[in-house]
């Protein structure tokens, strides 16, 4: 074992004589008694060769020299590793097997007993020695690792970092915190990129005089009493920094104040660079809570959270631009829905025009029994069979006419159609693509859209061509039946026969009537599927804004350590009752089931919304003089009515559930955990609003484990936040007053140090540099002393 030991214990100051004298004459380990050992053995030999002999003679009790070291404030270290002369050479009482080859393998009482109440520290041979974690996670015991050489050529081949004031009380840290504190390895442990770490501010305005306050890579925590300064000192940084915003939002005289102090002073980056500006996430005093307080500005933060993660906010951009796309797509099917339902009702008033299909049926009748009740009388007759097949040439060149004029028509349509656009323009489509990817789709998508035009043309020609030849032919077979010898000998039949003659121009009025009603009701059944069609086409896109939703919320869903975020689809009662108030006399009954609706789910949300449309278009809500049923039906299929809520859980609670001040620290949590940014963190009071209970099991554990990966400084009150975090840093704040002076009378000074930096008080000096940063801290922070305290008492070590 090996005795550690301060420079002085109280009064008493712990060089070799006074260790000979304190502790190896207690123990019987002077040299006069290891002579004396040594001639019992061989009498004759003298001093020297004597006390060589004694000193594989004489024995220690392990208890009571350990007891003797920690008397005197020191500490015990023990060979503990696959070494000889190691502890897990010891036998052991009780159970288990004896004198195995670790410790790890078996631990008897006396072995539990040393290493609980007489171990300090635990010295192995090597980084990669098993033994390393056992006692560090078992024992709570720091470890480290020493070259023991014993020539020149073996110094340095092993390498242990202690994070830690050079000094034993220094030294001392790592009994309180042996995960933190003691690293072995080669390189050096937490290397943060030096870009992104502040090693130093200074001062040089009147009120601050020339202070440089030195700053640690990990945790550094500003203490002092109320108007002291700590929040100044915090407000400097981040403006040194990119932070642009309000310190104190209520106060213009502060922040007036804190843009002339920051003026006159500058910034040092552990790379060497003075550049302000440089990222910093600043989070003034209240700041978090202000988050927390209101649910839409937490909604957004973590909008924002989730949209710093770049493979997350390709989502979010693609999400929108399909809302986008998804809104055009309705627009789009919308005109064209409306526009066949007035093509539609355009035919229907010219059938209404016309007359009534029945009744032409039965005046057709009627005409045809006159007819053929003249014919019987006529003194000029055809034949049956002349007039059969006169009557069947009449109609087919009637037929051939008709069909001409519906030909030209469409000739006229189709040359239209060569200004159609074929394929759409898809610049928009593209933007958010990388430039060369994007010159590459639209050189291969305006190739395409060229021969796709070219083609279109080619088809618009070929029918045209097809068309004119039909018209030619029909026109050609007309010409044929005018020739034709019996369709003349018709002709002059019914001339001569002017009665007939009339009722059989009549009757072909009123054929054509039927025909081109039959024509015109065709028309309309495929208006109605095609209506049918869009409105379909409609439903199922608004039925999209779902689906979208729901697909980004599984895109983009983050979870870190015990901190999940699922965004999740919600239904906006208030879009939809905003849309019904806006747009329908509330006196009517049916708009009360409007008003009522409760949503259940989307399948069934689907249906009403159709079932709503439908009633819209077709007049069976009475709407607000102002608005009409395309425009009322167009807004109801437009809107999103889902809206991305963010349901936040931590150890089993949802964000809702929480009380304000737990949900400020998962806010903390998810801006510092879920980005990729690595850059310093600078937090004015983050426990506020948070019971000691949390901030002991949740701030300040989450803090131990971030500052290991990103530069720390916070304002604080609290003691565990100092202590129990382990701040690296302690500056400590102070404003120059009549019985707490500042050096040279500046208004506000600042000091800075390790908590193990320790002294006692001295009151001859100014304020800060009176006592050590220990007792500052039991000074300013209500509990600091309980705080070290609990801290040190922790592993079963207290200390004097």
């Amino acid at each position: 074992m090996i005795g550690l030991f301060p420079e002085k214990y109280g009064n008493i100051t712990l060089n070799q004589k006074e260790l000979e004298e304190l502790i190896l004459s207690p123990l019987k380990l002077s040299r006069t008694a290891i002579v004396a050992k040594g001639k019992e053995e061989k009498p004759e030999a003298n001093n020297d060769e004597a006390f060589k002999i004694g000193m594989f003679k004489v024995q220690v009790d392990f208890k009571d020299a350990a007891d003797l070291i920690h008397r005197y404030g020191g500490l015990v270290s023990v060979h503990a590793g696959n070494k000889t002369n190691s502890i897990e050479e010891m036998k052991h009482e009780g159970r288990g097997t004896s004198n195995v080859k670790d410790v790890v393998d078996s631990l008897g009482t006396l072995k539990e007993e040393l290493l609980t109440n007489y171990i300090d520290i635990c010295e192995i041979g090597s980084a990669s020695d098993r033994n390393a974690d056992f006692y560090v996670k078992t024992y709570s015991k720091p470890v480290i690792a020493a070259s023991d050489a014993h020539k020149t050529a073996d110094v340095g081949k092993l390498f242990t970092w202690i994070k830690a004031d050079k000094t034993f009380d220094g030294l001392r840290q790592i009994i309180y915190e042996p995960e933190l504190r003691v690293k072995i390895q080669k390189n050096e442990p937490e290397i943060k990129s030096k870009y992104q770490v502040i090693e130093k501010v200074s001062f040089n305005h009147a009120d601050f005089g020339n202070q440089e306050i030195p700053l640690n890579p990990g945790l550094n925590t500003i203490i002092g009493g109320r108007s002291s300064g700590k929040s100044i000192l915090l407000g400097c940084i981040a403006k040194l920094a990119d932070y642009t915003g309000k310190v104190k939002g209520d106060n213009e005289d502060y922040e007036t104040y804190l843009e002339d102090v920051t003026a006159s002073m500058s910034i040092l980056w552990a790379d060497g660079s003075r550049e302000r500006g440089r990222k910093v996430e600043y989070f003034p005093q209240s700041y978090i809570n202000g988050l927390a307080a209101k649910a839409e500005n937490t909604a957004k933060l973590i909008e924002n959270i989730l949209k710093g993660d770049s493979n997350r906010r390709n989502c979010y951009e693609s999400f929108e631009r399909n809302l986008s796309k998804n809104n055009m797509e309705i627009a789009s099917l919308l005109e064209s829905y409306f526009n066949l339902r007035s093509v539609k009702k355009d035919l229907e008033d010219q059938l209404q025009s016309i007359g009534d299909p029945v009744g032409i049926e039965n005046e057709i009748s009627r005409l045809q029994k006159e007819v053929d009740e003249l014919k019987i009388n006529l003194t000029i007759k055809l034949s049956v069979e002349d007039e059969v097949q006169y009557i069947s040439l009449k109609e087919d060149l009637e037929k051939r006419k008709n069909h001409i004029t519906l030909l030209k028509t469409a000739l006229s349509q189709l040359s239209e159609l060569t200004n159609l656009h074929v394929m759409k323009d898809i610049s928009a489509d593209l933007i958010s693509l990388p430039s060369n990817v994007n010159q590459r789709i639209t050189a291969f998508y305006d190739e395409l859209k060229r021969e796709t035009g070219e083609k279109w043309l080619e088809i618009i020609k070929q029918v045209k061509d097809e068309t004119s030849n039909c018209i030619l032919y029909d026109e050609n077979k007309i010409k044929e039946i005018e020739s034709d010898n019996l369709y003349q000998k018709g002709e002059t039949f019914y001339k001569e026969n002017g009665a007939v003659d009339a009722l059989n121009k009549r009757l072909d009025s009123e054929k054509k009537k039927a025909e081109y009603i039959k024509e015109k009701l065709k028309k309309c059944k495929e208006y109605d599927e095609k209506i049918i069609t869009a409105q379909n086409a409609i439903m199922e896109k608004h039925a999209s804004f779902y689906n979208i939703m729901t697909a980004v919320s599984e895109q983009v869903s983050m979870e870190k350590d015990d901190v999940s975020i699922v965004p999740v689809p919600q239904f906006a009662s208030e879009k939809f009752s905003s849309f019904v108030d806006n747009n329908f006399n509330k006196r009517g009954q049916k708009v009360q089931a409007l008003l009522g609706f409760v949503w259940q789910d989307a399948t069934s949300f689907n249906e009403f919304i159709e079932n709503v449309f439908e009633d819209i278009v077709n007049g069976r809500y009475t709407l607000k003089s102002s608005r009409d049923e395309k425009q009322v039906a167009s807004e109801l299929v437009s809107a999103n009515y889902y809206k991305l809520i963010y349901d936040v859980k931590y150890q089993g609670d949802t964000l809702s559930s929480m009380s304000e001040g737990k949900k400020a620290f998962v806010i903390l949590r998810m801006i510092l955990d879920f980005d990729e940014n690595e850059c310093p963190i600078l937090i004015d009071q983050p426990e506020d609003d948070l019971d000691n209970r949390a901030i002991y099991n949740d701030l300040v554990t989450y803090i131990r484990a971030k500052k290991a990966h990103r530069q720390m400084i916070l304002v604080t009150h609290n003691p565990n936040v100092v202590v129990a975090a382990d701040s690296e840093e302690i500056i400590v704040s102070n404003q120059d007053g009549i019985n707490s002076k500042n050096q040279d009378d500046i208004k506000f000074e600042y000091r800075s140090g390790a908590m193990e930096n320790t002294y006692e008080q001295d009151k001859t000096k100014s304020v800060l540099i009176s006592q050590g940063i220990r007792q500052h801290v039991c000074d300013l922070l209500e509990g600091g002393d309980i705080a070290f305290k609990q801290r040190e008492n922790k592993y079963g070590f207290s200390i004097k």
